[in-house]
């Protein structure tokens, strides 16, 4: 958490780094297993860990390509939105705009 202050930068590059190896992994373990759902849990994003800036600078971005990464290799991410409010709700109505997950689920606490 401290590096969103302290290292912006190369925390995002990191990410950018990080992004086609979780790719990878997901698209790996549906085609070992011969099961396309990959399921996501999204903890970090819940409201009030992260701004609505910090969230669209740092958070969303990266999970957005993972989440098309996914799909183009013939995955069905499952995403589980924990305690994820209305704005990630608005950035998955845009998202469903050029392709949609295969499900989500919501449980705000």
């Amino acid at each position: 958490m401290l590096d969103i202050y302290r290292r912006p930068a190369k925390l995002l590059a990191a990410m950018e780094k990080l992004t086609p190896i979780m790719i990878g992994m997901g698209v790996g373990a549906a085609q070992q297993t011969g099961n396309p759902l990959i399921f996501i849990p999204l903890h970090k994003g819940a409201d009030g860990f992260l701004s609505d800036e910090q969230f669209k600078k740092f958070y969303w971005p990266t999970l957005r390509q993972v989440i098309v990464g996914l799909i183009e290799n013939g995955c069905i991410p499952f995403l589980r939105l924990r305690g994820i409010g209305a704005r990630v709700w608005k950035l998955f109505k845009t998202y469903r705009k050029v392709r949609r997950p295969g499900w989500l689920t919501s449980q705000i606490w």
